[in-house]
């Protein structure tokens, strides 16, 4: 992925496709509502957490 991209993602100048925000999460190991935005704790989910 090319810097500049990268960056329109961080800026929101262009939106993250919703694979490449699971992916991120994965990476970084952080919650997908981090990486929207929705919350500043950046702690992943736990199976505890998580309603099945």
């Amino acid at each position: 992925m090319q810097r500049t991209t990268y960056h329109n993602y961080e800026t929101g100048k262009r939106e993250l496709p919703f694979e490449l925000a699971i992916t991120l999460a994965k990476f970084y190991n952080v919650s997908l509502d981090y990486i929207g935005g929705i919350t500043n704790d950046s702690t992943p989910p736990t199976k505890d957490k998580r309603k099945i």
